[in-house]
C-alpha cells in the first residue's frame, strides 16, 4: 500500500492533519505584534503603536520602551482594614515602574518606608498594626530615573473587631475630590 499524503484543511489558523499513522495537529498563529491584542498589558497594541514592537513580524510585545522620567504616581491607592487589626493597601502602577515603595505614617507623624514591592504585586498588607491607631500611607513608584513625587496618601483606622463589619472598610481615594471616611488631601 503506497503511503498517504497529508489532507490539508484550510482554515485562518491553517491547520494541518496528517493521517499517516497518528493524527498530529499544528497550528500556525500571527506573531504578538500583530495579531490584535495587547499581549504585555501597556495599553498599546501591535506595531507601529507598541514601541515594545519593532516590527508587525516581532514575536515579543513585552519590550518596554525606555523610561524617559521617573514613574508616575500610583493610581487608585486604597487602604481597607480588617477585623484582626491588619490594613490592606493596594494600588495601580504605571507601566514603566520597577519598583513600588510604601511609606507608612503613624498618626501624624512622619512617613518611613515601611515595605516595597513590584508593580506585578500591587499590594502590601500591614499586619503590625495597633488596634485604634490611625496610620496614613503613601505608595510611590521608581525606575532607573528616579522616584514619583507628590503622591497622595490614604489612611485607615486598625480595628480588632466590628460588630458591623461595613465599619472595618477604610478605603480612601485621595486627591480625587471623592474623599471617604479617613482621607485627607496631601500635606502642603
Amino acid at each position: 500500500m503506497p503511503p498517504r499524503s497529508p489532507l490539508v484543511l484550510p482554515s485562518l489558523a491553517s491547520l494541518f492533519l496528517f493521517l499517516a499513522g497518528a493524527a498530529t495537529v499544528s497550528a500556525q498563529f500571527e506573531p504578538h505584534c500583530s495579531d490584535g491584542f495587547d499581549n504585555d498589558e501597556d495599553g498599546l497594541v501591535d506595531y507601529p503603536d507598541d514601541p515594545g514592537c519593532e516590527s508587525p513580524d516581532d514575536e515579543d510585545e513585552s519590550n518596554r520602551p525606555p523610561a524617559t522620567a521617573p514613574p508616575p504616581c500610583p493610581t487608585s491607592v486604597n487602604a481597607e482594614a480588617h477585623e484582626d487589626a491588619s490594613i490592606m493597601v493596594t494600588w495601580s502602577s504605571h507601566f514603566t515602574a520597577e519598583v513600588d515603595r510604601l511609606y507608612r505614617a503613624e498618626g501624624d507623624g512622619p512617613f518611613e518606608l515601611f515595605a516595597q514591592s513590584t508593580p506585578e504585586h500591587p499590594h502590601i498588607l500591614d499586619a503590625s498594626t495597633t488596634p485604634g491607631t490611625t496610620y496614613r500611607y503613601r505608595v510611590t513608584s521608581s525606575n532607573e530615573l528616579g522616584e514619583s513625587e507628590g503622591c497622595c496618601f490614604v489612611e485607615a483606622t486598625a480595628v480588632p473587631f466590628l460588630p458591623d463589619p461595613a465599619l472595618g472598610v477604610a478605603l480612601a481615594l485621595a486627591c480625587t475630590g471623592a474623599l471617604a471616611w479617613g482621607a485627607r488631601r496631601p500635606e502642603g
